[in-house]
């Protein structure tokens, strides 16, 4: 149970579980706990093929086990070692910083005070460990995740691994096999313990090739207009690192935010159909990250205009269409002031249906107050 502890909430795969919870004991040995324990202790699902998934039976019996790790935490020498996978040893030390409330109090003081303690030990652990992974996984996925949970413990435990970690994600940009990230807040962390090494050591981020991977990622990875206005702010701020000098890192952003907006425009009546107001909305948004990150002229600042011009006139065909029977199976009716739809104007307060003409007078009457 100590190992499964180690694995995502969800569980672990029979094989995986298998291979750490083996390391000190025996296949039948194995076998014969999680007979004991199902029920009581875990649940046990078939998988396809032969694997088995083996999870808590409930939330109280993972905190159990997690209390007995805190009053135990030598255990984790076994758990926390060159014989795990990095990401359980990852899922160990956030626990370690796991905390309740403002001002935080801290789940497992136990836990977080060995990891103090031990740092240094668990350094070459963790270090060893991703070495060993980067070099056997053709295409080391999860990077980001893992430097991410790290650079928390480091920053939440001060343990002093700052440069290993730096080192550590210049080698991953060095490396021939890459993977981009589908996580924007960790890439961005990661990105940012690179540009603050390379501040440390003098302006040397170690190769651009390093930068431009995670940069690139976070490119990859950003989905919110907070996302790119943090990613130029970075870069405004950061533009006195040499490396940077060859590189025109505020007009990639630029040019990725400008396919955005465009993208945005584009899709805004198909986006917001029947949707005055969000139309509007998304449009002031699109103004504020274009002004911010400093599109908000020449074409894009034309096609700005001429979207918020042409919004009634795509209302008005939203509500026609709804009344000519082209609109059954849209669903307006949270999308209007007060929660009344269209549909709502088919008939009256005696239920009676009404005539094509009454429709489209109330649709107008309808369209004149929303606009």
């Amino acid at each position: 149970m100590l190992h499964l502890v180690t694995f995502p909430v969800k569980g672990a795969s029979g094989d995986d579980l298998k291979k750490v919870a083996t390391l000190d004991s025996t296949p039948i040995d194995y076998k014969n706990a999680l007979k004991v324990l199902e029920g009581s202790w875990i649940t046990i699902e078939k998988q396809s093929g032969r694997d088995i998934a083996v999870a808590f039976a409930n939330p109280s019996c993972r905190d159990f086990v997690l209390s007995f790790l805190d009053e135990n935490p030598d255990y984790l020498e076994v758990l926390a070692s060159d014989n795990v996978a990095l990401r359980n040893v990852c899922n160990i030390l956030m626990y370690a910083i796991a905390a309740v409330d403002d001002p935080p109090t801290y789940k497992f003081g136990g836990l977080r005070h060995y990891v103090k303690n031990n740092a240094n030990e668990l350094a070459s652990v963790v270090a060893r460990l991703f070495s060993r992974e980067q070099r056997s996984e053709k295409f080391f996925s999860g990077t980001d995740v893992i430097l991410g949970a790290l650079l928390e413990v480091e920053k939440n435990l001060s343990l002093g691994w700052g440069d290993w970690l730096a080192r550590a994600a210049l080698d991953v940009g060095e490396s021939d096999d890459r993977s981009y990230t589908v996580d924007f807040q960790k890439a961005y962390k990661v990105l940012a313990l690179i540009c603050s090494y390379a501040r440390v050591r003098g302006g040397s981020l170690g190769g651009q090739n390093a930068f431009l991977l995670w940069f690139e990622a976070c490119l990859e990875s950003a989905q919110e207009d907070a996302d790119w206005v943090d990613l130029y702010d970075f870069f405004v701020e950061n533009d006195g690192l040499p490396e940077l000098s060859s590189i025109d890192v505020k007009s990639m952003i630029k040019s990725a935010v400008l396919d955005s907006v465009e993208s945005d425009l584009s899709n805004l009546h198909a986006n917001y159909s029947g949707d005055p107001e969000g139309m509007r909305e998304r449009i002031r948004e699109i103004k504020s990250i274009a002004s911010r990150v400093g599109i908000d002229d020449g074409d894009i600042a034309s096609r700005i205009r001429w979207t918020e011009e042409h919004v009634a006139d795509w209302f008005e065909e939203d509500l026609s269409g709804l009344a000519d029977g082209e609109s059954e199976d849209v669903d307006y009716s949270l999308r209007f002031v007060g929660g009344v739809s269209p549909m709502s104007a088919v008939s009256s307060s005696s239920g009676r249906s009404l005539g094509v003409d009454d429709t489209k007078r109330q649709l107008e009457e309808m369209f004149k107050q929303l606009s």
